[in-house]
């Protein structure tokens, strides 16, 4: 929605280029992270992974509340 707003900024090909090609490398990047996990997790315990996603939780929500940040509602 924000490129909507500020469309004025993605004036020239050369900008719609560069997030063009932004867009494809995280596409493929993202397909490549997704594959190397189930194969990681196929092949190893689930445990490591579900003890990495907490720790990365808590560590989220402490930076979160360290830095402000108020949940809506």
């Amino acid at each position: 929605m924000d490129l909507l707003k500020h469309h004025d900024v993605l004036t020239n090909s050369e900008d719609w280029l560069v997030l063009g090609i932004g867009t494809v490398v995280s596409f493929i990047v993202a397909l490549l992270c997704i594959r190397l996990l189930v194969e990681w997790v196929s092949r190893r315990d689930f445990k490591i992974f579900a003890w990495l996603r907490i720790i990365t939780g808590i560590i989220v929500l402490i930076a979160a509340w360290g830095f402000g940040y108020q949940m809506a509602g």
